[in-house]
């Protein structure tokens, strides 16, 4: 490249050949669906409200996500409790709160499978025992 060949080259055509070449073949379409007799190759326009369960369909067919609910009532509760909170602070409260009794109960959970894991492989002696020494470990943690 000289500076007479310079002025005529066009670089931004050779970066687009040479992305273009980078692509290669595209990918065949995979014959997945996002519910029972919907493809999911067309989903654009498609009514899909009906497999979502916090869509208004759903509800109204009997199977419809507890999420509004529980956000309705902490809401109420929140806003009875301080008056003088913002939309804001509940929604914080109402997150915390949340994650904090989904991981109590995935603890409770995991603990309870762990103890009937252990009275099953070696008696109730070793199950008594597991839940002490899960009871300890808890109040050492705490």
């Amino acid at each position: 490249m000289n500076n007479a060949t310079l002025i005529g080259t066009d670089f931004a055509r050779a970066d687009r050949q040479k992305c273009l070449r980078k692509i290669g073949r595209p990918l065949p379409m995979q014959n997945a669906e996002i519910a029972p007799g919907i493809r999911a190759n067309a989903v654009f326009g498609v009514d899909v409200s009906g497999s979502d369960a916090r869509s208004v369909k759903a509800q109204l067919a009997g199977r419809f996500s507890w999420r509004a609910a529980w956000w309705n009532l902490h809401a109420a509760v929140h806003r009875i409790a301080n008056r003088h909170a913002t939309q804001e602070a509940a929604m914080y409260t109402f997150h915390r709160r949340h994650q904090e009794m989904h991981l109590f109960w995935r603890e409770t959970m995991e603990d309870t499978h762990e103890a009937c894991d252990t009275i099953i492989r070696s008696g109730l002696r070793a199950g008594i025992a597991t839940m002490l020494a899960q009871h300890r470990r808890k109040a050492h943690r705490d």
